[in-house]
């Protein structure tokens, strides 16, 4: 078995990996040269394992945040465009940038981009009529129901057509048959004709059923199902590692929030646009949840047990004086929405085993609920001497910390030729009498890679600690006839 320990302090602790896969193209280097010329910054991003992440992302001061690249998403589009008739549906929760992405891929295309207000099926239909007009140069009446309109759209002009219908959840607010309408328009209205049509939306649950839930008339019609997520930390962190790590912890790879909290020491932002009653971030939470779900105090109150330190299901029971057997369908609609997700011991099949632990899977959602959340009432009068107060005490230890050793179990996966193979499996291992950061297994050459990452200490860990570690690892039965 392979023994070793992430040491040093916290800005060099992941370097060796990191600086590994540090290069950038010639063209790069122009545009990096080029932003900071102009005063702005240019840091690069990859994601290996995680499709459609930029490959640079340029920040100017007073503008807005912009990106160069979501290069595999751009190329998974553009090879749908190429093809006589492509239907993608495009997921993922507000603020990710999926508008943002459907932008750069069309503006060099003839697009029809019609963004769909909450409003009734007429107005829809009216709206629609403008923007097919302004599309084809053509004079439309009124149209009489969703055939009608589509129709037009079909046939406002000869060629390659591109149709995206952004928040398309609204549409099927206005009318459920909606969905059937699309299966008729796809099958009839649309055969023959040479088109591209993308349904963007927000809402989690009712995007996803279009294309899991067999009873639904899409289901099987998308040639594309694109589900378009935070951004990784990687190659995010600046030449200030820890800064970065810390900025990180709270926008959690949110491109809205990023924007955001660019500006400025933490401090400052964390005053101005997350504890602020009038700042989007502070109401952000909640918004998703009551956009998403019917009842969503029983949602926030699952979120605060586990952020309180209950992450066992029969713990956040107990806290909340409700049925274990209560908890199971919102704990999964919460993972659902990722907000939230269920680890095992890296050694146990997660179908099978009885020790899964609820943690948060959105950064600024464990932030909420540690740092603003519970300073509500004194937040609203605008005094977050007491929220900051806390949050200098506690934050490194209560979310950095986690956040770091996350980031470590995800470097795993980008050193292979460090670790001496290709992991099939990373993760943490945790027993009654034992808890691993990080273990790699590969399951089939039988090799296994164990370390210990300590964001808190300042000094190398020594041979004590590597023995400890080894002691540790040997105790752990299922690593047993690991090399």
């Amino acid at each position: 078995m392979t023994v070793t320990t992430v040491t040093g302090s916290a800005e060099s602790r992941m370097n060796k990996g990191l600086e590994a896969f540090m290069r950038e193209k010639d063209i790069e280097q122009k545009i990096v040269a080029a932003v900071k010329r102009r005063g702005g910054i240019c840091p690069k991003w990859t994601s290996p394992g995680f499709d459609g992440v930029p490959d640079r992302i340029v920040l100017f001061p007073m503008a807005r945040i912009g990106f160069i690249g979501r290069t595999k998403e751009l190329e998974v589009l553009e090879d749908e465009y190429s093809k006589d008739q492509s239907f993608i549906l495009m997921t993922g929760r507000r603020r990710v940038g999926k508008t943002r992405l459907i932008k750069e891929f069309i503006k060099d295309k003839d697009a029809l981009y019609f963004y769909c207000n909450k409003v009734n099926t007429r107005s829809i239909l009216d709206e629609l009529s403008i923007s097919i007009a302004q599309y084809s140069g053509r004079t439309y009446g009124e149209f009489r129901d969703w055939k009608e309109a589509f129709s037009a759209f079909a046939h406002c002009k000869d060629g390659k057509k591109l149709l995206i219908i952004d928040e398309f959840q609204n549409m099927i607010y206005a009318d459920r048959d909606i969905i059937a309408y699309m299966q008729d328009i796809l099958d009839n209205t649309f055969s023959g004709e040479e088109v591209m049509v993308i349904l963007c939306g927000s809402h989690i649950s009712i995007m996803d059923n279009l294309a899991k839930d067999y009873k639904s008339p899409l289901y099987g019609r998308f040639t594309r199902h694109m589900r378009i997520s935070q951004l990784p930390f990687h190659f995010l962190k600046g030449d200030d590692y820890i800064g970065s790590l810390e900025r990180y912890t709270v926008h959690g790879g949110v491109p809205k929030y990023m924007e955001l909290l660019r500006d400025g020491d933490l401090e400052t932002a964390l005053r101005k646009d997350v504890m602020s009653p009038s700042a989007m971030m502070f109401d952000d939470i909640m918004f998703i949840l009551n956009d998403e779900l019917r009842e969503p105090a029983g949602y926030m109150s699952i979120m605060k047990s586990i952020a309180h330190g209950n992450r066992k299901i029969s713990d956040i029971a107990s806290n909340l004086q409700i049925p274990v057997t209560s908890l199971v369908k919102p704990l999964n609609r919460l993972m659902e929405m990722g907000f939230i997700r269920r680890d095992v011991p890296v050694t146990e099949d997660p179908e099978r085993s009885r020790n899964g632990l609820y943690v948060f899977n959105d950064n600024y959602s464990a932030f909420y609920f540690e740092f603003v959340g519970p300073f509500r009432s004194s937040l609203e009068l605008d005094d977050a001497d007491g929220a900051i107060e806390y949050w200098k005490k506690h934050f490194s230890e209560h979310l950095v910390a986690f956040v770091f050793e996350e980031e470590c179990r995800r470097s795993i996966y980008r050193m292979s030729d460090d670790i001496g193979f290709v992991p099939r499996k990373v993760g943490r291992y945790w027993d009654k009498h034992c808890e691993i950061d990080v273990v790699a297994l590969d399951t089939d050459s039988k090799k296994a890679f164990v370390a210990e990452c300590k964001y808190h200490r300042t000094e190398p860990m020594g041979l004590t600690d590597l023995n400890r570690l080894v002691a540790k690892a040997e105790s752990v039965k299922e690593l047993n006839g690991y090399d």
